[in-house]
């Protein structure tokens, strides 16, 4: 559960995560030690060593041991369990390890952490308290990350993710490849997916990619996207979207652009077999498993006024698990006043490009489209497209040509959507619709009225559409018993050609409550044709749980006449790197059943997994399934892991000391640091520097920009400091982003300020000193105390001048070199 952690009264990181099993409290070991500016170092997630607490000391989970200041001792079975790659141990423990007590204050959600001794975190604050009170610094202007460029390579080495497996279900058998390989190929990204079996090749998949949020692909500024392969279809406002298939888009769009107005969808590539929840906001929205073509859809999910944040979790079937974050904002698709964004694809839907393996079936004849738009104003963006499109969702749908306009306008808080859309056989469809907030309430309505058009958008179940009319209101529940909650309504009236009506009714209520969350939609459908009425009630429950080292799902669907369907699937890590799963779903229209459990193991360079079921279907059948993915470091050398590290991106960041401050690591000369914590979007990493100063991490976001940073708690010597802040990149997937993040050794330079009383020379307090860079820039202020004595401390090697403010009566400033061999310079005094 997220906790706010308070150090000795001061409130020192919110969000910080802790966990309760079986009544005991436990904390992540490393980010506990983080947080304190305490050195501990994680070798592998089940292997802890630190010093600079209490004792040197040494954990390992496997054997459950611990050696602490040279003593061996045993480990109890509830004082350490490993979790999604961390160690967490029990307070109890910590307190034997780091100079700390540690309360939790269930019902306010605080983390008391109370010190035993001084540390260097408490250490820190008293200094800069002290030196506060004889200094005035310059006001620190926020920390921006510099812009790292990515370039694309002709070629490099590529990171994959593999899976093995042989099925047997009675008296047959099966085998199964698949591969995701992904890396640099003709300066753009490649990603190859391979399905195989005893028969050959069932699928093969290659779409080349060359991205930037920032423009600029291929020298043209505007431009964002292009891919190229098999591309995902462009999704048309009143038109849809058609399958993929073999072709090219060019986009000057955002690389997260909402498709709808008040929805938005989510796909990608993941292992086969993986299961993938995503949260809008907080809250769960759906969770699905990835198919046999390595492929998982999300559509129409709720926008809502203002940002929105979708996170994707992942889960292998080895306890693998990682995120993904994607932004939407509402108005994010206004175009600024005199700028232009365009978008061109064309593909054949079914058809891949390298024509290897089994293609779906369907019509094959080539849809394209062109869509522009212009900022005229700040609140007006005006837009077009031409298209060539399919008829309905059906494969075999006959292709048609459409034109439409859009109009994206922003009223105050109100953000207004028009849609016009012709078709070839003179059919004119409108779309309008707007989104705004009232007293905290999220309140968006449509009304799409095809008039005749036929489009994938406008059939439904192979019936056509006349008219569409949908209200979503959505309110966040602030009462005490409800937080963390919000509740939806949903209105939708369709009205088809063949005059049946629908009317549904839905309340959404999504909760979440520590670990636990929920979604449940009460809905009632009201249908009318031929002057016949009907109702039908029906409930669809849904809920995740995080309970310890157990996750567990659950989904329920039922109506008036009785339960349609139940999902239930697990998962529990038993031991240090094994677990246990199952899944049972029943569909009750057909009273089919299917039944499964799993072993699996997480042997860090690749993972086993066992399963044995019986489904009404397949009968009793059993399968073997090996995964390892593999990349490779800037030596080179290949990187074998159970984590998949071919679907995200990848950075191996080096830590080292710049010994002659000249911004780059040089072997001869600069010491690598170990123990350095990398922050990833300024949340801390599992892992450190090892010895050879780097960082691998792994599950990236590629379609924003990644913020690195070296925590400067982290390091080893208090007069260390980050010659760089932070760096911003765009990683992409399979390929490693190396960067060096020099860190250089401060100094400081002292002296006093004196006044002439007769032939007295006497001190002076409260002169305004001031430490000038070579750009004549102000870097800080200090302030002369009762025996005139100044400092300023943590200065960069360099050539400064030190002065007396302007309004006192001074000799020149003094000139001052901080050096290496020279980084405390005294006796810099000033007598007026």
């Amino acid at each position: 559960m997220p906790v706010t952690a308070v150090l000795d009264s001061v409130s020192v990181a919110k969000d910080f995560m802790v966990l309760r099993h079986k009544s005991t409290l436990y904390v992540p070991l490393l980010n506990t030690a983080s947080l304190l500016s305490l050195i501990v170092e994680s070798p592998t997630p089940s292997r802890v060593t630190g010093s600079g607490g209490l004792a040197n000391f040494s954990l390992d989970a496997d054997s459950e041991q611990a050696v602490i200041d040279g003593k061996t001792l045993a480990l109890g079975p509830d004082e350490i369990l490993v979790i999604d790659e961390q160690m967490w141990v029990s307070v109890a423990l910590v307190a034997k390890l780091l100079p700390i007590r540690v309360e939790l204050d269930l019902q306010n959600l605080v983390l008391q952490l109370v010190s035993t001794r001084e540390l260097p975190l408490t250490a820190r604050l008293r200094r800069d308290k002290e030196h506060a009170a004889l200094t005035k610094s310059v006001p620190a202007a926020t920390a921006i990350a510099s812009r790292h460029a990515f370039p694309y390579r002709v070629w490099g080495l590529p990171s994959g993710d593999l899976q093995l497996l042989t099925t047997s279900s009675g008296s047959t058998s099966q085998f199964g490849l698949r591969a995701l390989l992904t890396g640099d190929l003709a300066f753009l990204n490649a990603a190859l997916f391979l399905g195989a079996s005893e028969r050959g090749l069932d699928e093969v998949r290659l779409r080349l990619t060359r991205e930037s949020v920032d423009g600029d692909v291929f020298g043209w500024p505007p431009l964002t996207r292009a891919e190229f392969g098999d591309v995902y279809a462009t999704n048309l406002p009143l038109v849809g979207s058609a399958r993929g298939g073999r072709g090219f888009t060019l986009s000057s769009f955002p690389l997260d652009q909402q498709t709808e107005f008040d929805a938005t969808r989510i796909e990608g590539d993941a292992p086969p077999g993986w299961q993938v929840e995503v949260y809008g906001n907080g809250q769960l929205l759906g969770f699905q498993q990835v198919s046999n073509n390595g492929r998982y859809l999300f559509e129409r999910l709720p926008v809502l006024f203002g940002e929105n944040q979708y996170r994707l979790t992942f889960y292998g079937p080895g306890g693998e698990r990682r995120e993904e974050f994607r932004h939407v904002r509402v108005g994010a698709d206004r175009i600024p006043a005199g700028e232009w964004r365009g978008r061109m694809s064309a593909h054949q839907p079914g058809s891949t490009l390298l024509g290897i393996g089994r293609e779906s079936p369907g019509n094959r004849a080539p849809v394209a489209s062109i869509e522009m738009r212009y900022g005229v104003l700040e609140w007006l963006t005006l837009g077009g497209f031409l298209a060539r499109a399919p008829t309905s969702s059906e494969p075999f749908a006959k292709l048609d040509d459409f034109a439409g306009g859009i109009v994206r306008a922003s009223l105050g808080n109100v953000s207004i959507n028009l849609d016009v859309v012709a078709q070839a056989n003179r059919r004119v469809g409108g779309n309008l619709g707007f989104i705004t907030q009232i007293a905290g309430t999220s309140v968006s309505a449509r009304l799409s009225d095809y008039r005749g058009l036929t489009t994938p958008e406008s059939t439904r179940g192979g019936a056509l559409l006349d008219r569409e009319i949908f209200v979503r209101l959505n309110r966040p529940l602030t009462m005490t018993w409800l937080h963390g909650s919000d509740i939806g309504l949903e209105i939708t009236r369709d009205d088809y050609l063949s005059g049946r009506e629908e009317t549904r009714l839905a309340l959404v209520l999504r909760q979440q409550i520590g670990g636990i969350s929920f979604e449940h939609e009460l809905q009632q459908q009201r249908l009318r044709f031929d002057n016949t009425t009907g109702r039908l009630w029906q409930l669809r429950s849904a809920a995740t749980f995080h309970l310890g080292s157990a996750h567990l799902r659950a989904q329920l669907a039922a109506r008036e006449g009785g339960v349609d369907g139940i999902n239930l699937s697990g998962q529990w890590s038993i031991g240090k790197r094994s677990n246990l799963g199952f899944n049972y779903s029943r569909q009750m229209e057909g009273q089919e059943d299917d039944v499964s459990a799993y072993f699996s193991r997480d042997f860090i360079d690749f993972t086993g997994r066992i399963v044995g079921g019986h489904s009404d279907t397949l009968g009793n059948y059993a399968s073997v399934e090996l995964s390892i993915s593999f990349a490779f470091d800037q030596s080179g050398h290949p990187r074998f892991s159970s984590r998949r590290l071919a679907s995200g991106g990848l950075a191996e960041p080096l830590v080292f000391l710049d010994r002659n401050n000249n911004g780059r690591f040089d072997p001869l000369t600069d010491e690598p640091q170990p123990g350095a914590v990398l922050r990833v979007d300024d949340a801390a990493r599992p892992g450190v520097s090892d010895a050879s100063g780097h960082v691998f991490l792994d599950s990236l976001p590629t379609f924003s920009r990644t913020d690195l940073s070296v925590d400067p708690r982290s390091l080893r010597d208090p007069f260390f400091e980050m010659r760089e802040d932070a760096l911003s990149f765009q990683a992409r997937p399979g390929t490693v982003f190396r960067a060096e993040f020099p860190v250089i050794e401060t100094g400081s330079i002292e002296g006093h300020v004196y006044r002439i009383a007769g032939t007295t020379r006497l001190p002076l307090q409260g002169a305004r000193m001031e430490l000038v860079d070579g750009e004549g820039h102000t870097a800080a202020r200090a302030a002369s105390q009762i025996d005139g004595y100044y400092v300023f401390e943590r200065v960069k090697p360099g050539l400064w001048s030190v002065r007396v403010s302007a309004n006192t009566r001074t000799p020149a400033e003094r000139k001052v070199s901080v050096t290496r061999e020279t980084l405390q310079i005294n006796n810099v005094d000033f007598t007026p």
